[in-house]
This record gives structure tokens, sequence and C-alpha cells, in this order.
């Protein structure tokens, strides 16, 4: 039995088979008549007989083509390549006859002919490269033959090596436009089922993040809805917390998709610092005890005797894959334990290899979803065949895919490996340069400067709930604060009083913050000069870079922390502009 042919040819000549059928509706008639005009000019009976014979050709060529397509062997594709040498001698032997007659016209009806022939097989047969380059053999076999008999007629070897010139010339076009016209349509087909794939991959991340944006803006509804109607309830502390916890799981979906976009992007940045390893896993783990805890799970963490504690990498980036890790570990993880390994090894005289082993003796991931583990949006136990315990929230899918690649750009990776009966075992591993010692970084206060209070700040935004946030937390730290909602507004309450600073929304109806900052700027007023602090939900790096640019004094990316807005109205105020850089970049890489 021929071997099955399962390599790249096979979707090749699948296509060829489907535009010869659909072809063949127009070609078939169309050559018919054709062979009709020369039965015009030639004996009828030979082009009744290669009409004939055509029919027949074409029969045998649509049935090979269905066998190949329900057994592509070796065999059925032999038979397809004998069908295209042999169809066109079919239709060229009449055409040639038309060349004896000896007149003019004839004879350019059968040049025109061969051509259109050969633009047939470029246009229709050139799927498949081995049938193109066949099916255009009897043609130029054809001319070369057509050469041959004006050589015998006239015996001018000027014509008849001019001729021989320009066929051969003519059949190395027509080959290499069967080539590039191949080559075209293969781009063309792999640009498709890229569009393809990354289609089915957004509706998959589409569907994911509605569900998991709809689950805590559930929680922030609910709870707010409740806190209205109820403010007094013995349990609106609670509320509270859970209100709180909603938002800052929104916030870290958000985060998680901007920081998604910038590795895609090639535009994270990884800031090390000298930290030291086992208190940096340790913080991190400890986080994770609680909820350990509520499951009734042990949390073991571990470090090798040889490991090297002072290192020097990115402790933010680092902390963000260990949670991941640690997180899905303790979902998926209904008894039993978590263990976290610890170790170091040399790579370099000035590079260690840090890897962190997380295992967990979880449901473990099924066989069948391991290799799709670390795709964008790809949720395992949602695409598992395999029923899995207990009501997990998957995520949106993004965590693996973003960690892997933050490893990565790290010098690392991260694997996966299944545990010997049940469960996994994440490695995490990253490179890092033994610790140098660094000028220690000022800490951020987290109480306001007592040079704040008293403080008069102009917050402008076009929406009510984001300049209550803003000034709310302006009047905490002892400042005053002053709400306009447009552009216009602002520049009309700067005109009536003095402000020490001003918070500017970048994206607001009828004048922009940009717009708005520039008349600021362009005031010939006492307040031209005032600090201005860009708040936005535009959060991507260049957005930072953008306003910065721009002249603004400082940037905040919405939803805004209390804490840093403290820390860059200190510095704006003081006009520290160090600090303000070093906050500037804090901002752009969270």
């Amino acid at each position: 039995m021929s071997q099955v042919i399962t390599d790249s040819k096979h979707p090749e000549l699948l296509r060829q088979i489907a535009l010869l059928n659909k072809d063949m509706w127009f070609r078939v008639p169309s050559i018919c008549v054709i062979l009709g005009i020369c039965g015009y000019f030639v004996d009828s009976t030979m082009t009744l007989y290669s009409s004939v014979l055509f029919i027949i050709i074409e029969t045998l060529q649509y049935r090979a083509g269905k066998r190949y397509r329900d057994l592509p062997n070796q065999e059925s594709y032999l038979q397809l390549l004998i069908v295209a040498i042999i169809e066109p001698i079919a239709i060229l032997l009449p055409i040639a006859l038309l060349w004896s007659i000896g007149e003019v016209y004839p004879r350019l009806v059968c040049v025109i002919m061969l051509t259109v022939s050969l633009l047939h097989i470029v246009l229709v047969r050139s799927p498949h490269l081995t049938f193109g380059f066949s099916s255009s053999l009897p043609p130029l076999i054809t001319y070369y033959y057509l050469i041959y008999l004006h050589h015998i007629e006239f015996k001018n070897i000027d014509y008849t090596v001019m001729g021989l010139i320009g066929i051969t010339m003519l059949g190395v076009y027509f080959f290499y436009a069967i080539y590039t016209y191949n080559k075209f349509q293969r781009a063309l087909l792999i640009a498709r089922d890229s569009a393809t794939a990354a289609s089915a991959s957004k509706s998959r991340f589409l569907a994911a993040m509605s569900h998991e944006l709809r689950t805590p803006l559930n929680a922030i509804m609910g709870v707010s809805q409740l806190l209205r109607e109820q403010p007094d309830h013995p349990s609106s502390a609670k509320r509270i917390t859970a209100l709180e916890a909603a938002s800052r799981s929104l916030k870290e979906l958000v985060d998680d998709v901007l920081d998604l976009t910038r590795i895609e992007q090639g535009q994270t940045v990884f800031r090390p610092i000298e930290v030291n390893l086992i208190k940096e896993v340790s913080a991190v783990v400890d986080l994770h005890r609680p909820v350990a805890m509520s499951k009734g799970l042990t949390c073991e963490l571990q470090f090798t005797s040889d490991l090297s504690p002072d290192l020097t990498f990115d402790p933010l980036r680092v902390r963000q894959c260990i949670t991941n890790l640690l997180s899905n570990a303790l979902k998926f993880t209904e008894r039993g334990a978590v263990r976290i390994l610890v170790k170091t090894r040399e790579q370099s005289d000035e590079t260690v290899m840090v890897e962190i082993y997380v295992s967990d003796t979880g449901i473990g991931v099924p066989q069948n979803v391991r290799r799709n583990l670390f795709e964008i949006g790809f949720q395992a136990h949602k695409n598992s065949t395999s029923p899995s315990p207990g009501n997990h929230s998957d995520g949106a899918g993004l965590g693996l895919a973003i960690s892997r690649s933050l490893a990565r750009q790290m010098g690392g990776d991260i694997t996966y490996s299944a545990g010997p009966d049940s469960g996994a075992t994440f490695c995490l591993s990253f490179q890092a340069t033994p610790y140098q010692p660094e000028k220690p970084r000022p800490q951020q206060t987290t109480h306001a400067p007592l040079f704040m209070a008293g403080r008069n700040v102009l917050v402008v935004d076009d929406i009510a709930t984001n300049r209550m946030v803003a000034a709310a937390f302006i009047q905490t730290d002892g400042m005053h604060a002053v709400q306009v909602e447009g552009g216009a507004e602002a520049l009309e309450a700067l005109h009536k009083s003095p402000f020490d600073l001003v918070l500017l929304d970048m994206n607001m109806p009828h004048m922009s913050g940009l717009e708005t900052f520039a008349a600021i700027r362009a005031s010939d007023t006492e307040w031209a000069n005032i600090p201005v602090i860009a708040l936005t939900a535009d959060a991507m790096p260049e957005d930072a870079a953008r306003y910065l640019r721009a002249g603004l004094d400082g940037y905040l990316a919405k939803p805004l922390d209390r804490d840093q807005l403290r820390a860059r109205i200190a510095a704006v105020l003081t006009s520290d502009q160090t600090n303000i850089s070093r906050l500037d970049r804090n901002v752009c890489v969270q």
C-alpha cells in the first residue's frame, strides 16, 4: 500500500484540486469552443477526437482528485501528475495543426491559444508547483515544435535562432511566474491562517475578559448599592473591605492587560536593584499563607544551603511571577500542601541563575492541554476534557503567559512538570548578578509632609467620581481642593483664586488636558508657571513619556493610589526634580 502523504505539499494539492474543480465548469465549455474553432480550419474529425479525449481526461482528473482527497497517497498523486501532462496534449494537437495551414490568421490564432494555455497554467495550476511545472511542458514543447516547422518551411537560421531564444525566455518567464504566484499564494494563506488564529484567540480572550471583568464589577456594584441603602448596617465594615478587594482585583486585571501589551510591544522596563533573595521570597510566601490556612493547606518554604542570598535583580517582576505561580497552586489545591524550593547555581563569575520551584498536591494539569498552557488567554481547566473538582475561577488566562515572557526577558523561563501521582510543579528561573552595594534609596513617606497642609489644589476632571476621589485624598492630607469639570472652568478658576497646584485630567471633552495645559502656560499671568500634574487613564509607557515631554510637572495613571498621589504632590511642590524623575519612572513600569 502506498504511503500516505502528510507533508507540506498535501494542503497545496488540496487547494489545487479545489481550484481545478471550481474552474472546470467554465474551462470545459471554453476549450470545447476553442476546439470547435480549430475544426473550422483543420480536419473536424481530429478536433472531434480531441474534444472527446479532453472530456475523458477531465473526468479522469476529477476522479483522481476525489481519490486523492479520500486517500492522499503516492499512487493517487502520480495519477494527478500524469493527467496534468496528458490533458494539454489533447488540446494542443489540433491547435498545432493550425500552423500547417500556412496562412497568417490561423497561425496567429495558434500562437494566441498557446499563450492563453500558459496563462491558464499560471493562474489555475500554480497552487502546487510540481503540478504547474509539469502542465507547462506540453505548451512549451509545442512552441519549440512550431519553431522547427518554421525552420523547415523558410530555412532562415536567423529567424530560427531568435525564435529559440524568445521561446526559451518565455518559458523561463512562465516558470518564474508560476513560482512567484505560488509563493504569493502561500504568503496569503499564511497571513489568512494567522489572522484566523489571531481572531479566534482574540475572541477567546475577550470572552474570558468579559467574565473576569464582571466578577469584580458585580461585587463593586452590589456592595455599593448595599452601602447606599444600608449605611449603618453592622456588616458595613466587612462590605467595605470586600469592595476594596474587588477594586484591587479589577486593577490587577487591567494591569495584566497593560503588561501584556508592553511585552508584545517590547516596552517592558526592568529595574534591577540589590535584593536579599531570602527576604524577598519569604515576603511573597507570607502574603499567601492566610489563603493556605483558610483552605487547610500547609505552605512550606525551603532554601538550599548553598544559596546566594544577596543578588541584583528586578524584585517587582520576580514578585509578579512568584505571585502568579503561588496563586495558581493554592487555587487548584484542595488538600495537602504547596511547597516552594529556592536554589541558585553559578553560571559565571558575574551571573547566577535563580530557580524557584512551586509544587502542589492539587488536580494538576490535564495531559491534553499542557501544550497550550502558556498561551495568552488559555485557561487550562476550562479547555480540559477531564473533570476537575471544586469550583475554580481560572482567571483571564494571562498570568502564566505574562510571567513566562517576563522570565524569558530576565534570562530564564517558566517550565511545567507533572507530579509523580498528582499535582503540578512549576519552575521559575531568572538570571541575577551578585550583590553590589548601592546608595540607600529614600523611603517614601506614608504621611503627608507638614508643608503640604493648607495648600490649595485645583482638581480638573470631567468625571464627577474622579474629582471626588482625588479631592478626598487631598483633603485627607490637610490640603484644600476645588473641583471643576473642564478646561474652560479651570482657566476661570485660576483667574479668580490663587492655587498652588493643578491636578489635570488629560481626556476631557471640548478642551483636552493638553490644550488646557498649553493655555495655562501661554497665559501672561502670575499663575502661568503653576505646577500641573497629569491624571489620566492613559497608562501605557509611551503615554507617560508623551505627557512629560509636553512639559507637565508630573504624571499619575488612574486608578489613583493615595500614597502615590501624596508622594507626587510632595515632590512637585518641593521642586525635587530627582525625586520627580524617579517617581515617573516607577509609574511607567508599574
